[in-house]
């Protein structure tokens, strides 16, 4: 159910333009969570954004995140910044419009900065990076901006010692000069490397191993991962990851369960593991972790999508690990709702839910999911037996649902998902492509 506060929220952001300086009235939080909104509804046109920057804009401002939107400009960054606010948090992620001249603005003066994230921007390059001044800066994310170069990098290595947390995922500028990575601060204590076409065995042992403080390493689609490198970086600092990514099909030799018994040897205190696209993988040799009571209580993140990951482990998950917030099963085939069922019983704090690709899944199985959990996230693309049944049910138990994947069911209307996006708190963000429909709309 919506709380009086979303819906006063929502007056007053449908009505900027009416009523009487509405932002004079307005808590600084309530104006960050208004900017977020505004964005997410793709609100911020030419004609009401002389509202927004008059009421919104402010120097109190903290915290500010513009996701996935067009409208987000170098202009209305620029806006941002004569504001003359002093942020904590900058987020600005899939905003195709910005290029450095508005991260340049946005980040200039910006002296107490925290947490700054530049994701998927096409058009930022190591050039953008220069005003960033705060030398608190503890979380850097530059996903997905692939005009990074080694240069650029370097440089933020030198400027930031303390800096904790540094994601270069997809910056494949970096494979050209990938011993810039040997310089990265011994500060980091959450890595991705994501993407990254790294080769050298070695070079990728040396790059993780001198970095003494790491909790967290996302490595998926790393060709030097192996049974070897793994093993290798497991030894030297397994013991303090709470936080492991290993995936794709990437090495001439695959990762295997032994290379992963590695996890259950020298992982006792590991809050997230996924593992993707590992071709060989039964999981058996995760068993160990899975069954020890105080392994298994850690663990809050499991993505297994592995064809060969068997139901034995699946269901050892499920009866263990039930303190489960995120759950992705996706291309395993065998999943069925017994399987999901169990995971609904046990597991009550899932949140985001991933079963792309099981085809097995039905209706029951999903209503029971949206009665028990706290649902943020679901992805149940291709699953051909589910109906209007379980769109209802979600729509009915899970209000502050956000993201919904059905492409390829059939049997799910256009106009149930609609419906659905309307009672929801946030802005679902959903996918619904069906080929032949058979008089049903579909999305493209």
């Amino acid at each position: 159910m919506k709380r009086l506060l979303d819906l006063c929220l929502t007056c007053v952001g449908d009505h900027l333009d009416r009523l009487c300086r509405p932002g004079t009235f307005l808590a600084p939080r309530h104006k960050e969570l208004l900017l977020e909104s505004l964005c997410n509804h793709d609100k911020l046109t030419p004609s009401y954004l002389l509202s927004v920057t008059y009421n919104l804009f402010s120097p109190a401002l903290k915290t500010i995140d513009f996701s996935r939107s067009s409208q987000v400009t170098d202009d209305l960054l620029q806006l941002l910044h004569s504001s003359k606010c002093q942020l904590l948090n900058l987020t600005i992620h899939g905003c195709p419009k910005v290029t450095d001249k508005g991260i340049l603005a946005v980040t200039k003066g910006q002296v107490a900065l925290r947490c700054l994230e530049l994701r998927k921007l096409p058009k930022l390059t190591g050039a953008g990076l220069s005003n960033i001044c705060s030398v608190d800066l503890e979380r850097l994310c530059m996903y997905g901006c692939n005009r990074i170069t080694s240069s650029g990098l370097s440089a933020i290595s030198k400027t930031f010692c303390a800096l904790s947390s540094l994601d270069l995922s997809f910056c494949s500028q970096l494979e050209s000069s990938p011993d810039a990575l040997l310089e990265l601060p011994t500060s980091l204590m959450e890595f991705s490397l994501g993407g990254i076409q790294l080769k050298d065995e070695d070079l990728f042992i040396r790059i993780l191993t001198r970095l003494p403080l790491l909790s967290e390493i996302r490595l998926y689609g790393v060709p030097a991962v192996s049974d070897y490198s793994i093993a290798q970086i497991l030894n030297v600092i397994g013991a303090q990851l709470r936080l492991i990514d290993l995936g794709g099909p990437t090495t001439s030799v695959p990762l295997t369960d032994a290379g992963l018994g590695a996890i259950s040897e020298h992982c006792g205190q590991l809050s997230s593991l996924s593992l993707s696209l590992l071709r060989s993988i039964t999981g058996h040799s995760l068993l160990p972790m899975f069954r020890n009571a105080d392994k298994a209580r850690c663990l809050t993140s499991l993505i297994i999508r592995c064809t060969k990951f068997e139901a034995e482990v699946l269901l050892a998950v499920a009866l263990n690990c039930s303190s489960l917030t995120r759950l992705d099963m996706a291309g395993m085939a065998h999943v069925d709702d017994d399987i999901v069922r169990a995971f609904a019983e046990h597991c009550r704090q899932l949140t985001y839910v991933g079963l792309k690709g099981c085809h097995q899944v039905t209706d029951e199985a999903v209503i029971l999911m949206a009665r028990n959990l706290p649902l943020t996230v679901l992805v149940l693309s291709g699953l051909n037996l589910l109906t209007d049944s379980c769109v209802y049910a979600l729509a009915n138990s899970c209000p502050q649902l956000e993201q919904l994947f059905v492409s390829g069911c059939s049997r799910v209307s256009r106009e149930t998902v609609l419906w659905l996006t309307r009672q929801c708190l946030p802005r679902v963000y959903y996918e619904h492509n069906v080929p032949n429909p058979q008089g049903r709309g579909a999305d493209s």
